[in-house]
């Protein structure tokens, strides 16, 4: 997970915002009827991947066989966690995959299992990523030396520190450890590592750079650079 750094209320929004407040009514997402639009930008903010798992999205998802993201509020809409003054509110939406829609709760991540649960607002923080590492297995974790398997972690939960447990219960929550993403991990880290072999460091810093400085990031890219970085 990365840090999202939010930009100005694109210009539709915030005049359908206006327009509703000056009319005296109430300010409802479901309501709001440049929904696309608003997905374009955040995607373009986000550089076009998912604000939880980092696949790459390309499109607003309005039918079953269109499109593969969704407009995410961050603090839920609704339900017990819900917060309605912040249905509208750019800060607290993003934009999140919906791959795993229609697919066994087991087998569902990002906002998609999220639903009205509340995560810790980790990409709404500048240090986001350095609260999780990855491993070899193609696991992201909490950023702790003394464990380094995601069921070590689960195991030992009530050892972790404050930080370490609130990226566990956003790990485990969003569900970014399930099989498909994993494997996915595992598939791109075994590629990297060939290269990461024989590039020198110069090189290797070169790429973290234009891949910091990309418009459209490379799918997992923290994960990419978590392993660029340890290169010495």
């Amino acid at each position: 997970m990365r840090y999202i750094q939010k930009g100005g209320v694109p210009i539709l929004m915030q005049r359908w915002i206006n327009l509703r407040t000056l009319a005296g009514q109430n300010l409802r997402y479901e309501e709001f009827d440049k929904k696309s639009d608003l997905n374009n930008s955040l995607r373009a903010e986000q550089k076009h991947i998912c604000c939880y798992c980092q696949q790459r999205i390309t499109a607003l998802k309005i039918t079953k066989n269109t499109g593969d993201c969704h407009n995410e509020h961050l603090v839920p809409q609704n339900g017990v966690n819900g917060n309605v003054t912040l249905q509208m509110a750019y800060t607290n939406i993003y934009a999140s995959c919906s791959f795993s829609e229609g697919q066994e709760p087991s087998s569902q991540y990002c906002g998609i299992v999220k639903g009205d649960n509340l995560i810790h607002p980790f990409i709404q923080d500048v240090a986001c990523s350095t609260y999780f590492k990855y491993n070899t297995k193609g696991e992201i974790v909490p950023n702790s030396y003394v464990y380094n398997s995601y069921e070590e972690f689960l195991t030992n939960e009530a050892t972790l520190g404050v930080n370490e447990k609130r990226a566990l219960e956003t790990i485990r929550t969003l569900n970014l450890n399930v099989s498909f993403l994993v494997e996915e991990r595992k598939k791109l880290q075994t590629r990297l590592f060939k290269v990461l072999n024989v590039l020198p460091l110069a090189r290797v810093q070169l790429k973290i750079q234009q891949f910091n400085n990309d418009q459209r990031f490379y799918p997992y890219i923290d994960m990419l650079l978590y392993y660029m970085n340890k290169k010495k």
